[in-house]
């Protein structure tokens, strides 16, 4: 046999003494329910169920819809806490969620993704073609009111985790980015006063009867506006 002949054998022999395997497409990675095997692709590596046992879990039978996003009312939210708005996900298509993952994967980078069920669970479905393998795991939701379902989810993952969240009513956690943001903390009574006194200064105003910033501004009324007011009367 040729040297030729011997490093094509040989280079042969090497190559079939590596398996074939496409890291992306080999199913292995079990469903927690049923136990069916499924690819890096078909979202392995960042949902624990498949596709099927998440439907039976977690799909919603059909409802009728006003297909409204944000809705005026009086509603109970998942917090407990009552508010006349709701925000309302399921009015979101599937296009609308891709949207929005395409708009989180652009801004982060993360392996593992874990939806807060419920709403959470839609945009992780999303989110999982962008996972990059080494990054940290990401924590998802569709709306946050205290952060309460986030610091839980991160309790039972990881410290390194973080959180983004779609819509945030209140005020996100250090480690939890938000999409839109809703609502402000609501000011505490110290900054209340804060401001009340800031005001009062401004104004040169020292009348004790001056409690709220109601007050302030029918006094500021008087004592700035009134003056003005006669003055130009007087010129005509």
């Amino acid at each position: 046999m040729g040297h030729e002949e011997e490093y094509i054998k040989s280079t042969n022999d090497s190559m079939a003494d590596k398996p074939s395997i496409d890291e992306d497409n080999e199913r292995i990675y079990p469903c927690n329910d049923c136990g069916k095997l499924r690819s890096k692709a078909e979202g392995g590596t960042t949902l624990t169920f498949c596709d099927e046992c998440w439907d039976k879990r977690y799909k919603k039978p059909t409802k009728p819809s006003t297909g409204n996003l944000f809705n005026f009312g009086r509603f109970t939210l998942h917090s407990g806490e009552t508010s006349d708005f709701k925000i309302d996900c399921d009015a979101l298509t599937n296009d609308d969620w891709d949207c929005l993952a395409y708009m989180i994967s652009a801004r982060y980078k993360y392996d593992r993704v874990v939806g807060i069920p419920e709403g959470g669970l839609k945009l992780a479905r999303a989110l999982r073609q962008y996972s990059l393998n080494g990054e940290p795991t990401l924590i998802v939701d569709d709306v946050l009111t205290t952060g309460n379902s986030f610091e839980d989810a991160r309790s039972k993952i990881s410290e390194e985790s973080f959180g983004v969240v779609v819509f945030a009513r209140g005020k996100c956690p250090d480690w939890v980015t938000s999409l839109f943001q809703f609502e402000a903390d609501k000011p505490s009574t110290a900054n209340r006063e804060a401001v009340r006194q800031a005001i009062i200064k401004a104004f040169g105003l020292t009348y004790p009867e001056v409690k709220t910033l109601g007050d302030i501004a029918d006094v500021a009324t008087d004592e700035i506006l009134s003056p003005i007011e006669r003055k130009v009367n007087d010129e005509r």
